[in-house]
């Protein structure tokens, strides 16, 4: 009984010294954050800006066209598209991207004056 009494004192002491009340010490970590600039980001052109600028395109490329056969609804994979003009294209709805591509187009031709315009 002796025995298990001094083996019940030596473990309440030993809980008691390790729950002391004493804030436990705090170490300081430093973190070291690499930041990867992003590319910035080009400015989006709203929908008639974008017309124009395709329109413009279709102007200085239309004379080097030899083939006129644009099909509506497969312009955005034709090589002979330019790349400003992808910016049309709608995802949600195709036919008014369709449309939007088909009237910078004919304006294109317009401003080039070509034959294939009227």
């Amino acid at each position: 009984m002796r025995r298990t009494s001094i083996l019940l004192a030596a473990v309440c002491l030993a809980l008691a010294g390790c729950s002391s009340g004493e804030e436990p010490e705090k170490k300081t970590v430093t973190v070291t954050a690499t930041v990867t600039p992003t590319p910035t980001a080009t400015p989006s052109l709203s929908q008639a800006e974008t017309k124009h600028q395709c329109s413009i395109a279709v102007a200085e490329a239309a004379p080097g066209w030899e083939d006129w056969n644009y099909s509506p609804g497969e312009w955005q994979e034709d090589p002979r598209t330019p790349e400003v003009c992808l910016g049309l294209a709608n995802e949600e709805w195709p036919p008014d991207g369709n449309r939007a591509f088909m009237d910078a187009l004919i304006d294109g031709l317009d401003m080039a004056d070509h034959p294939h315009a009227d």
